[in-house]
């Protein structure tokens, strides 16, 4: 197999219920791109923010292809095979995947606020630096000392459980011009919070 992240053109556009008919069946080429194409930035991330036991993102893809492969206590059946398309797959991996380390007790690394560069504000706009580093404990602190419950609910959606934009809105039913706006205010919201804390 090519070192991840590899192509994934076979299950690219497929509907949710035969590609896990073709997980479940064990198909090499579907379950490699699966696996180590589509699915392989979910779990770079679930590497990068969690402390684990693997020592690299391609273990931690193939504990979670076990994990989802085997079934769970009291069952005879794999979690894959009681999927039950009442959500999306990518919805049930992100979920299935971060409960995991979340029940293992796999402790969160340090928090980057802002991730990418869409979410580093300009430098005249008070945003936070794209520097700071927050563990789970402190930024959930700076959560709770927020005035506003649905700014609290976009940043956990977004920075801890680590849905993307996108996500996040259909997760709050905002269309997107609307979310960016709620967004952009949860954000000075936090930061606000954040410099009374640390004065």
């Amino acid at each position: 197999m090519k070192k991840p992240p590899i192509p994934f053109p076979l299950i690219e556009k497929m509907e949710d219920r035969p590609l896990v008919w073709c997980l479940l069946k064990k198909m090499e080429l579907e379950t490699g791109q699966f696996f180590y194409g589509m699915y392989w930035p979910l779990f770079c991330k679930l590497f990068r923010f969690y402390y684990t036991d693997c020592d690299n993102e391609i273990e931690v893809a193939d504990e979670i292809h076990l994990h989802i492969m085997t079934p769970p206590k009291n069952s005879t059946q794999t979690r894959l095979e009681l999927f039950n398309f009442q959500c999306r797959l990518a919805r049930w991996m992100k979920v299935v995947s971060v409960h995991y380390y979340y029940t293992k007790g796999k402790r969160h690394r340090k928090l980057t606020f802002f991730e990418s560069a869409e979410d580093i504000p300009a430098s005249n706009d008070g945003g936070i630096s794209a520097t700071v580093g927050l563990d789970r404990e402190d930024f959930e602190k700076i959560l709770e000392l927020m005035r506003n419950e649905r700014y609290r609910t976009l940043m956990r959606l977004h920075y801890i459980e680590g849905l993307d934009h996108n996500d996040t809105a259909k997760e709050m039913g905002e269309k997107m011009s609307d979310y960016y706006r709620t967004h952009e205010r949860a954000r000075r919201q936090f930061k606000e919070v954040y410099q009374r804390k640390m004065t």
